[in-house]
């Protein structure tokens, strides 16, 4: 009777938590399937046994639970596109939302490393970030597992229906929570705030190891000792699922702090192309105010027979900038004034480029991650270029079938370094800026390749773009 009752809540549990599935991307043909299906499973189970009805709904919340669970991970890490890696995830994170597990158990040991290795293989990117994904993800969930099922009327006769009933509410409300405090674009850092932010996700991971596991091995069949580990369960778990918050928050900080630095970054390298332009335009004013003196100067010089001067004369001024006219190095806004501003840098530093660049004024790429592709790659390769013998650059960018393709090839002097780290004495403020390219290109589903021959290195970048 008692499973009766509660079958008509876990129904509505269940249909509302196939609503919220339907509210994340309600323009996706795909999630629009789940209702249907839920309708008639929902119906299908009230033919079933109470026992085997109970059973099937806590099935078919647990993997609500984990579909939640998934859709704020995939917010924070880039998810490999095979269907398969995607069901590997949401099966990892069912599995263990509906894993019991309480203080002093050793359930957690086994878990840990699957989940971790699980994760990993589910998706791409930097290992540094990831880790610190997982970790602060697994925190959190197994923080609420184990709250709920250490202290959540553990002597009562209705235990166990009643933790199957707190996790499914408690994930649904951390859903809601986290959907506000995760950005829909997701947290992009460089590689040196993911690992401190991986230290700081050690913190709650080892605080929870440690309570979870520290009076299981060895174990202890104490009352003394069941009734400690349960008061610093109450002390510490809190703790694990506050922190894990916070590091949560801090991302997306820190994750702010990056996306305006980018901005600052765009707009200055604009305010210096529009400025060039302001320069230019001056320039014509002031030729053309003085256009009248200079052809009479000349007329002067050939009346008195000096031509070698005259046409001194009229080179110096064919020389002008004024007459040279606005560069224009590409159709697209940001990518001309990186360009521009990157050119007027390989002059002054006396060198050679050698660009080709054909870009649509509309690209679906953000103008902060092309500011930083293009800019990383150029400044890499004017560091490099500047001590070589061979002082040309190479770019060629161009977007074509929806591919967005980069190359730069330049040469480098010094000892060939394989791993591409920065050769420099100052190691911590550089050699980030492949990291970062390689981050931007991963999250738009490309690829970089770097190539090393005995004096040159080149750079290739394929980004998937819609070209309108």
């Amino acid at each position: 009777m008692l499973r009766e009752l509660f079958f008509i809540p876990m129904t509505l549990i269940s249909c509302g938590a196939a609503m919220i599935l339907l509210t994340v991307q309600p323009k996706s043909k795909k999630r629009l399937m789940l209702l249907p299906l839920t309708i008639g499973y929902v119906l299908m189970s009230w033919m079933m046994e109470p026992a085997l009805r109970f059973t099937a709904f806590y099935i078919v919340l647990t993997t609500v639970n984990g579909s939640l669970i998934y859709l704020l991970f995939s917010r924070l890490t880039t998810i490999r596109r095979n269907g398969l890696y995607k069901m590997l995830l949401i099966c990892t994170f069912t599995i263990s939302s509906m894993l019991p597990i309480w203080v002093g158990d050793n359930n957690l040991q086994f878990i840990f490393p699957i989940f971790v290795v699980c994760c990993m293989i589910g998706t791409q990117g930097g290992k540094t970030g990831r880790l610190a994904v997982i970790f602060t993800f697994f925190c959190i969930e197994m923080s609420i597992c184990t709250m709920v099922d250490s202290y959540l009327m553990r002597s009562s006769e209705y235990y166990d229906i009643l933790t199957r009933m707190a996790r499914p509410i408690l994930f649904a409300l951390l859903y809601l929570i986290l959907r506000r405090i995760i950005p829909e674009d997701g947290i992009h850092l460089p590689e040196s705030l993911w690992r401190i932010l991986l230290g700081l996700s050690m913190m709650p991971l080892c605080a929870l190891l440690s309570i979870v596991l520290l009076t299981y091995l060895p174990p202890y069949d104490s009352v003394l000792v069941d009734q400690i580990q349960n008061r610093l369960g109450i002390a510490v778990l809190p703790f694990v699922l506050l922190t894990s918050f916070v590091i949560l928050l801090t991302m997306r900080v820190l994750a702010n702090h990056e996306q305006l630095e980018r901005a600052r970054q765009l707009a200055e390298l604009r305010e210096s192309y529009y400025q060039s332009l302001n320069r230019q335009e001056k320039q014509i004013r002031h030729l053309r105010h003085d256009m009248r003196n200079h052809l009479m100067a000349m007329q002067g010089m050939i009346a008195r027979g000096n031509t070698a001067q005259a046409e001194d004369y009229l080179g110096n001024l064919l020389d002008s900038q004024a007459l040279h006219g606005g560069r224009r190095l590409c159709s697209n806004e940001t990518a001309n004034a990186v360009l521009c501003a990157k050119l007027d840098h390989m002059q002054q530093s006396g060198l050679e480029a050698d660009l080709r660049v054909d870009l649509p004024e509309q690209l679906d790429i953000a103008p902060p991650d092309l500011c930083a592709l293009l800019c990383n790659a150029l400044d890499n390769a004017i560091e490099a270029a500047k001590d070589a013998d061979d002082r040309r650059i190479i770019v060629r960018c161009r977007c074509d079938k929806g591919m967005l393709m980069l190359k730069v090839v330049n040469a480098f002097a010094g000892e060939r370094n394989d791993d591409l780290r920065t050769t420099k004495p100052d190691k911590q403020l550089h050699g980030l800026g492949l990291a970062g390219m390689r981050d931007i290109v991963q999250r738009y589903g490309g690829t970089l390749d770097t190539t090393l021959s005995h004096k040159t290195f080149e750079l290739t970048a394929c980004l998937i773009v819609n070209q309108n």
